[in-house]
């Protein structure tokens, strides 16, 4: 399937996400191997076969309730960089968790592709507020 825009891409990549279906998330990624994927608290994945191993071990549990809020989007040429919110939301819509996300992608000769998804736990109210970690 063609992505004729990044947020045509981003938007398939979270209908996958939330459906649970690694076929249309396959379809997402990049076909090559220089693919990045970081799940929060995860370890770097480098590779389209790490990624796309990681993705089924997580869509194999079935569907999953998330809702990506856009923080912002820096769009050129051939590379998108986008920056959500991801809500995680349990059986009856409520917010459990927060994480924030930064999802790359670049135009292909089959449309948008995604090279890199890197999310991370929300931070503390109090690192909100200055005392990051780097």
């Amino acid at each position: 399937m063609s992505h004729p825009t990044s947020d045509a891409a981003e938007q398939a990549f979270y209908d996958a996400f939330r459906a649970g279906n690694l076929t249309a998330m396959r379809e997402i990624w990049a076909a090559h191997d220089s693919i990045y994927c970081i799940h929060p608290r995860g370890e770097p994945l480098l590779g389209r076969e790490a990624v796309l191993n990681s993705w089924r071990d997580i869509l194999g549990r079935g569907s999953v309730g998330i809702h990506a809020e856009p923080v912002s989007s820096s769009v050129g040429a051939n590379l998108a960089i986008h920056l959500v919110t991801e809500q995680l939301l349990d059986p009856d819509g409520r917010i459990v968790g927060l994480v924030l996300a930064t999802n790359v992608y670049e135009l292909t000769d089959q449309g948008w592709r995604m090279l890199m998804h890197h999310a991370s736990p929300a931070p503390a109210p109090a690192a909100a507020r200055g005392q990051a970690l780097h």
